[in-house]
């Protein structure tokens, strides 16, 4: 049975989750700004990747998540995942350039194919970790959720709590954490903030 302290603890896990997603996505995008040259290229790939994954994430792990035993290990299993591909996401794009190179010789001077190739393995590469945060709902959901006239007021008070604090995150990150951390300490922080949420949880 699950008391009101439980429920209050994992709606601040999932504000907090949703903070770390915000800042996630501003990260990488600042990542790829270097990659393509342009940060409309970047923003556009990390958004595609962030929509594609959230919504294979919640679709797949919805019905997963009715089978599994534990949603709350499941959501740690996935909040720890989350967290380690944020640590090793900065190094696996620092050796995709021995592969660019590799292509850039390869296709010539295509450049719209070459740009469609790096789109594409960038947008591969996100798809991880964004399926993974579209499974953080499921899962809790089915944690949070007793019975069928508790779906629509709880379910949506996570998605409330989810919002706020991708909100909460995306300000964060924009303004306080990148321009007084830099890019390398924010990943860390946020990093450091999903390894506390899984370990909560």
């Amino acid at each position: 049975m699950k008391t009101g302290a439980t429920q209050l603890i994992v709606l601040g896990l999932f504000f907090f989750s949703g903070a770390c997603t915000l800042t996630y996505e501003i990260v990488w995008a600042r990542m790829l700004v270097p990659v393509f040259g342009t940060g409309v290229f970047a923003v556009s790939t990390v958004l595609t990747a962030f929509m594609a994954g959230l919504a294979a994430g919640s679709f797949y792990f919805g019905r997963v998540a009715d089978r599994y035993g534990n949603t709350l290990l499941l959501y740690a299993i996935l909040e720890l995942g989350i967290t380690l591909f944020a640590l090793v996401f900065p190094f696996i794009l620092a050796h995709l350039d021995d592969l660019y190179t590799l292509i850039y010789g390869f296709l010539g001077d295509n450049r719209y194919i070459f740009s469609l190739v790096r789109f594409l393995l960038c947008f591969i590469l996100l798809l991880i970790p964004t399926t993974m945060m579209g499974a953080t709902l499921p899962a809790l959901t089915r944690f949070a959720v007793g019975g069928i006239d508790q779906v629509s007021w709880r379910v949506g008070g996570l998605y409330a709590v989810n919002t706020f604090g991708a909100a909460a995150g995306c300000f964060a990150a924009a303004f306080l954490l990148l321009e007084y951390l830099g890019v390398t300490a924010t990943t860390y922080a946020a990093a450091a903030a999903n390894l506390i949420i899984a370990a909560v949880a």
